[in-house]
């Protein structure tokens, strides 16, 4: 019995041992934001950040390093980090913590912002830091790019860091509706797919079957040819005018008869007496 329960003592250790793993990937992966104010338009927007999450960015300045995480953990809560590698003596400083979240945006951006970071010394009335990150889509930027934009101070409050991240993990990937093929495409590809299937086998009945060479393997040729002298002498009647002056109708006197050029001059005669002296 002793045995059984040491040769057992090994797999709980090892079933254990992968818990605790398993628990330490999901802290690290679910290390999420904390909403101030928790509404689904917030929330909507946190869900955005998913794929950026567990990822921290630095960018530095003539003075500073900033490191920057999207619901990530710095440095304890902090969502966003202030150092000086020049200087030992500096103290980093907290811009805002992740625990003191709001998020807002749009179609293609989310601005998250990080309160409740250390306070200024002389600043800002001494309030406390607050970090923005306004993350934008750049369909060209897989891993992102973090940009310090500015350090707003020069007010009595509301003062705060502002960062540009572009990513294309946030880009809407918008759906083209497919169009399907309109109705007279369909009828031209069922009309081509006829007529290529006409010539096919009807040359192949002539040549195989008749023996026929050359073009009297046509099928229906002596109906294609009169087709076509029909419609040749269609547009001729149409399109084509074989007129001439000879068919342009000349003037006609009331007896229906036309006038030959005596009886002009005699006409002409009789009228002179109506003809002011």
């Amino acid at each position: 019995m002793d045995f059984e329960n040491k040769s057992k003592l090994p797999n709980v250790i090892c079933i254990l041992f992968s818990l605790q793993l398993i628990a330490i990937n999901v802290l690290e992966v679910t290390g999420d934001c904390t909403l101030i104010a928790e509404t689904t338009a917030q929330k909507a927007m946190l869900e955005k950040l998913k794929p950026l999450q567990g990822k921290i960015w630095s960018s530095t300045t003539d003075m500073y390093t900033y490191d920057v995480g999207v619901c990530s953990n710095v440095k304890g809560d902090a969502g966003a980090l202030q150092k000086k590698p020049s200087d030992p003596s500096f103290l980093n400083k907290t811009l805002g913590l992740i625990t003191k979240t709001e998020a807002k945006g749009g179609h293609n951006w989310v601005m998250l912002t990080y309160m409740g970071g250390d306070a200024y010394s002389k600043h800002c009335n001494k309030s406390e830091r607050e970090a923005n990150i306004m993350i934008i889509c750049d369909p060209h930027l897989k891993e992102g790019n973090l940009i310090v934009v500015e350090e707003n101070r020069d007010k009595s409050t509301d003062c705060y860091y502002l960062f540009e991240l572009s990513t294309s993990e946030i880009c809407v990937v918008e759906e083209v509706p497919s169009q399907g093929l309109s109705g007279g495409s369909i009828f031209i590809i069922i009309f081509c797919v006829v007529v290529a299937m006409y010539l096919v086998l009807g040359v192949a009945y002539q040549r195989l079957l008749l023996g026929a060479r050359g073009i009297e393997q046509i099928p229906h040729l002596s109906f294609w040819q009169s087709f076509g002298n029909l419609v040749a002498d269609g547009c001729d009647l149409v399109f084509r005018s074989h007129r001439t002056t000879e068919h342009y109708r000349q003037y006609e006197s009331p007896g229906g008869s036309v006038p030959s050029a005596a009886s002009e001059d005699k006409i002409y005669d009789q009228d002179d007496h109506l003809l002011p002296m």
